[in-house]
């Protein structure tokens, strides 16, 4: 075949995307139906690990993602965790199926605050890939509420938790580097803004 030809099969398949798989819960449920859709950057398959006392959940997604959005996050407030576990790929429909992500809960020594019922005064050891301590404000109708934790760093940059309606969002490497004082957090709010940022 003419090399002319194959360079401008190649420019013109990658001009117009992948078809990636797309099944995108929309209630905490997890339900969805999947649809094949055009794709500017790459395939997504996507696991959400929520952990709230001794209640756990996950919600399965698959999506089109830019490449910055195929990374792993980890929220911990001590008795309460969000994981998010991510695979993207560049074929056509490569996201395919269903994967089972597993949660390291091996300390790494970092330690940060977090919040109890009553005060910002408890602390968390940080585990797996938690490098960072996190203060961040959520405003919910109007009642603004403090979450305090370990956090991976890649959730601290531009405008990740901005974009799902965090105000005062401050990361620092420290061990409690993120302050005692504080008002209660809420684990519901942050997976709610998490799963309408996450899975849009």
């Amino acid at each position: 075949m003419n090399p002319a030809f194959m360079l401008i099969c190649t420019l013109f398949s990658y001009a117009q995307g992948l078809i990636c798989n797309e099944c995108v819960p929309h209630a905490l449920d997890g339900s969805c139906s999947a649809t094949k859709v055009q794709c500017t950057g790459v395939c997504s398959n996507s696991v959400m690990i929520a952990i709230d006392g001794s209640q756990k959940s996950s919600v399965h997604t698959q999506d089109c993602e830019t490449p910055n959005q195929c990374q792993n996050s980890s929220f911990n407030f001590g008795t309460s965790k969000i994981v998010l576990t991510t695979k993207c790929c560049t074929t056509d429909l490569c996201n395919s199926g269903s994967f089972t992500a597993s949660l390291n809960d091996t300390q790494n020594g970092r330690k940060c605050f977090s919040c109890s019922a009553t005060d910002c005064n408890s602390t968390v050891n940080c585990v797996g890939n938690e490098d960072r301590c996190i203060k961040a404000i959520v405003d919910s109708g109007g009642l603004k509420k403090m979450m305090k934790g370990c956090v991976t760093k890649n959730s601290c940059l531009g405008d990740f938790l901005t974009n799902m309606g965090y105000a005062d969002v401050r990361c620092c490497k420290g061990n409690l580097c993120n302050g005692a004082s504080g008002v209660v957090q809420s684990i519901l709010l942050l997976a709610i803004s998490f799963i309408s940022y996450i899975f849009h």
